[in-house]
């Protein structure tokens, strides 16, 4: 319960000694309450008023601290005359401010001055903090590997994929670090090297050819949240890269159809949405070209 508060309007109705006024009975919320940004709160206050034989209204106001108005419109309350006990109430969101101010207004029909008002609460205000997105957070809680996980890496890509500031992102489906392989993937004969490169949340598969880390190319990054997918356990990333023979393009072409491959020479990078689909990245005269895989 609030602590009446009363505002006497006296000489501006019709007899002197029956003055207007209006009196706050109670507010709710309570005042002092701590309200959240966001949330959408109804605020109501009982009024005691007094119009003697003029002609008025009241109403409620809520304001931020800032004193920017809130809520929509301006509903108001039709006192007529006389007198009486009337509920206010104004459903609003709470916005991102300091405070709320809560006020009693009352206009008298007969008179031209501006409205007087009486302060029925004051609220504090929780800042509003976003709840991430649970796919956000699975994106930020993706398993990332630094270059020094895969011992298996030659020095001078280890160093290249520091330069570029990779991590290597990981799969549900294992805990042993992966998205790392070496294969023939220009031609029979030079040992390439093809990693998963994961920096700012973004993925690009770089391939390092031969044996200089001046000879690399990186395909186009792309969100690592795209490569996420329900599990029995929450959520998951689910790129994975493989390399794959001739074998396993053509016995893929020949169950799922797709594009018609070239002579196979050489190994392919087989690029997965794990426990979905795939398609094989395979370098042909030049030019990567994407050929059937998983389906």
């Amino acid at each position: 319960m609030l602590l009446p508060a009363a505002l006497w309007l006296a000489g501006c109705s019709s007899g002197a000694d029956n003055p207007a006024g209006v009196e706050i009975l109670s507010v709710n919320p309570k005042s002092g309450s701590e309200l959240a940004a966001g949330e959408k709160v109804e605020i109501s206050a009982v009024v005691e008023y007094s119009l003697g034989r003029a002609r008025g209204e009241i109403e409620l106001i809520v304001e931020t601290a800032e004193g920017e108005p809130v809520g929509p419109g301006r509903g108001h309350n039709i006192a007529g005359s006389g007198g009486g006990i009337s509920t206010l109430r104004k459903e609003i969101t709470i916005p991102d401010t300091a405070g709320l101010r809560v006020s009693a207004i009352m206009r008298l029909a007969s008179s031209s001055s501006d409205p007087a008002a009486v302060q029925a609460a004051i609220y504090s205000v929780i800042p509003y903090v976003p709840v991430p997105d649970e796919w956000d957070a699975a994106d930020a809680a993706i398993r990332r590997l630094p270059p020094e996980a895969f011992p298996e890496l030659p020095n001078w890509v280890k160093k290249e994929l520091k330069r570029r500031q990779c991590t290597v992102p990981q799969t549900f489906i294992s805990t042993r670090p992966h998205n790392v392989i070496q294969g023939e993937f220009a031609r029979k004969g030079q040992k390439d090297w093809a990693v998963l490169c994961s920096t700012g949340l973004k993925s690009s598969l770089i391939v390092f050819w031969g044996g200089s880390g001046e000879e690399v190319f990186a395909f186009p990054a792309g969100p690592d949240k795209s490569y996420l997918q329900g599990t029995g356990a929450g959520i998951g990333y689910s790129r994975e890269i493989s390399a794959v023979g001739g074998e396993y393009i053509l016995e893929r072409h020949e169950r799922y159809g797709g594009p018609e491959p070239p002579d196979i020479t050489h190994d392919g990078i087989n690029v997965a949405f794990v426990e979905k689909a795939s398609s094989v990245l395979y370098f042909e005269k030049g030019e990567w070209l994407s050929l059937q895989g998983a389906d």
